[in-house]
């Protein structure tokens, strides 16, 4: 392998494609845990807006969104052939269920641009096989939802235990 391919290679940004409402879609794979196949949810009474319910994932709660609702797509039915992306949102992982998982494609960082005015969680798109990709970050996509749910949370209480009394 000569010098400039080794270069080349190391500038390529790792992406994972899916589908979603007939548009294909990407995450950094950096981004991404696992994909997974969907599992029973707990029920979450008065959850946000597109939270499912809550998975047991390795003995630690999920919560598992549809990335449909979060964008404001219509609802698609979840069914045991459903998969969900297990991803990093800042300190916490979450569940999003897609449409469809593709596959994880290399894309140079220089095919990778900025798209002016764009909300934070959708600002980047790649250019790849003559089509454009538009690029999610989970962190700012679920800030909303997740700085709401840490206001609601009881506080700490003395001893540092979230309100929990013995």
């Amino acid at each position: 392998m000569t010098t400039s391919m080794a270069t080349e290679k190391t500038t390529d940004i790792a992406l994972l494609t899916f589908m979603l409402a007939g548009r294909r879609y990407a995450m950094c794979v950096t981004d991404v845990v696992e994909v997974s196949a969907i599992v029973a949810l707990n029920e979450a009474p008065g959850a946000q807006a597109g939270l499912l319910g809550i998975a047991n994932r390795h003995g630690t709660p999920l919560p598992v969104y549809d990335l449909r609702l979060l964008m404001q797509m219509g609802a698609r039915q979840v069914s045991v052939d459903s998969l969900f992306i297990v991803c990093k949102a800042y300190q916490a992982h979450v569940g999003l269920i897609v449409d469809e998982i593709q596959q994880v494609i290399y894309v140079p960082r220089h095919a990778i641009s900025s798209v002016a005015g764009a909300a934070p969680a959708f600002e980047e798109v790649a250019s790849y096989e003559n089509a454009l990709i538009q690029l999610i970050a989970p962190g700012p996509l679920l800030a909303p939802l997740m700085s709401s749910t840490q206001e609601r949370q009881p506080p700490p209480s003395e001893d540092g235990r979230a309100g929990v009394s013995v």
